[in-house]
């Protein structure tokens, strides 16, 4: 389990036994958490929660290159760009235009700055960008979240 998914841990709410503690000073009050148990014991009682960010692009190129420049920003661990059929509303007109989807994997705690480097990289006034928060077997969640780790 990486880091980053022990610091999201960090911030929850939990009770662990007096198993996880040591005592690294051998005097009373000096207690500290044993990491390596806290990993364990969480890696027992959940599976990691990550987030999909569903983005849709005015072409494959446009998509391509706002996939690539969040994965090497480290934002995102992988993309997923296919070619979609939207129908939609755009300043009182119906419009059904080709549009790409681009598919984005990333820890909650990436939220807010995989969501502003899409933002600033799109070309669209009012982009689509969803998330939903999704769950995976334990080897692809843990994957998600040693990918990730923006500079």
């Amino acid at each position: 389990i990486s880091k980053n998914y022990i610091r999201f841990l960090s911030g929850k709410m939990c009770t662990l036994s007096n198993s996880c503690l040591y005592n690294s000073t051998k005097e009373p009050k000096k207690k500290q958490f044993d990491f390596a148990c806290l990993v364990k014991v969480f890696s027992k009682l959940q599976k990691m929660p990550f987030l999909v960010f569903y983005t849709t692009h005015p072409d494959k190129s446009t998509a391509e290159q706002i996939a690539q420049q969040m994965l090497k920003l480290k934002l995102a661990a992988c993309a997923n760009i296919f070619p979609i059929q939207s129908t939609f509303w755009w300043q009182t007109e119906l419009h059904q235009d080709l549009e790409w989807a681009c598919i984005l994997k990333t820890t909650l705690a990436l939220e807010d700055l995989l969501e502003q480097a899409i933002k600033e990289a799109h070309p669209y006034q009012t982009p689509c960008i969803l998330r939903f928060e999704a769950r995976a077997n334990i080897q692809y969640e843990d994957w998600i979240y040693s990918s990730v780790q923006p500079t």
